[in-house]
């Protein structure tokens, strides 16, 4: 498997990344207060909808917005990546170093 890289492409990579989540995370959390909805009725089903949408909204948003963050993590070190990638191509070498996103 071959993989390529044009360094000179991650600095603009990582600034539409993190435009783009940006706004992901803009909607996301727009949408926090209408995931979870009231019950129409007195019914069963209807006693069901409140605990169920906030089970899953509980949920799902923070983990939603980690995922986000770690995005923008990734975004952060690209000019990072960028650089070493150029730095290890003019001195030829054979592996670049590496950057860890904290778990």
């Amino acid at each position: 498997m071959s993989f390529e890289v044009v360094p000179e492409h991650l600095p603009s990579t990582s600034a539409k990344l993190d435009t783009a989540l940006v706004g992901v995370a803009d909607t996301v959390l727009g949408a926090v207060e209408a995931a979870v909805a009231a019950p129409p009725g007195f019914d069963g089903a209807s006693a069901q909808i409140l605990p169920v949408t906030f089970a899953h909204a509980a949920e799902f948003f923070p983990r939603t917005l980690e995922m986000i963050g770690r995005g923008e993590e990734a975004a952060a070190v690209l000019p990072i990546i960028a650089a070493e990638f150029t730095r290890a191509d003019q001195y030829g070498a054979d592996s670049v170093g590496s950057v860890h996103i904290a778990d």
